[in-house]
């Protein structure tokens, strides 16, 4: 647990330059230990719904309505990274591919120096692999990959303030690309999620220049092409 000595001492290690400024710092410590409270809870949250736990549950247990639930705990969702989405479960279901994606959304997201993952990173780090079913399947839907880069890439906002090291959380859109893409691949019966569920996600969620319907039926094509392949 943390106590007044250690926070004082996060407080000295940023070097203050005199009582009036560690003020300053006192504050910017206390709300970093905010900011992980939140992180935190939303971890937990996020773990007990993987484990199937309904809102209206989650709200039951803390003496809330279902809604009440929501609106209390999904803030609290956006405020976790790639690392702790994988630690709570919910990646389970993706495979290496998505995940590599996923990490490279991040870096997108830090190059446009955007505080949080959103879609259009998604769709970024999901074209940086070539030779992935998404990509592929962007193709064979009529789309030129690389113009399709291009697009996304003018969005990039004008603001160049960097965020601050470390990992970035997944932004409320960029959680509903996730969610999307869960839903995407129990539409077509599949039991993983891969860059394809997730680019069908992304274009669910933002507008990408892709026709979602044109997109799943190049999928479903290309998957089929490639399971009569192996007959």
């Amino acid at each position: 647990m943390f106590d007044l000595e250690t926070l004082r001492r996060a407080v000295d290690e940023r070097r203050p330059a005199g009582a009036l400024d560690a003020i300053a710092h006192a504050e910017a410590v206390a709300a970093d230990l905010t900011a992980l409270g939140e992180r935190l809870v939303g971890w937990y949250v996020e773990r007990a719904r993987h484990a199937g736990h309904s809102w209206a549950e989650i709200g039951e247990h803390a003496g809330i309505s279902r809604q009440a639930a929501q609106q209390r705990f999904t803030p609290r969702a956006t405020t976790l990274t790639v690392a702790d989405l994988l630690g709570a479960g919910t990646l389970d279901r993706y495979t290496a591919r998505a995940r590599q994606a996923l990490a490279r959304a991040q870096d997108h997201a830090r190059r446009w120096c955007e505080p949080a993952i959103g879609p259009e990173h998604l769709a970024l780090g999901i074209l940086d692999d070539a030779a992935s079913l998404a990509v592929r399947a962007v193709a064979h839907a009529g789309t030129s990959p690389s113009r399709l880069r291009r697009d996304l890439e003018r969005r990039r906002p004008a603001g160049d303030e960097a965020p601050g090291p470390g990992p970035l959380p997944v932004g409320a859109d960029g959680r509903r690309c996730l969610t999307q893409a869960l839903r995407e691949a129990l539409r077509l019966g599949h039991n993983y999620i891969g860059t394809e569920h997730l680019l069908l996600g992304c274009a669910a969620v933002v507008d990408l220049g892709l026709e979602p319907a044109g997109l799943r039926t190049a999928v479903t094509t290309l998957l089929d092409e490639f399971l009569r392949s192996r007959e």
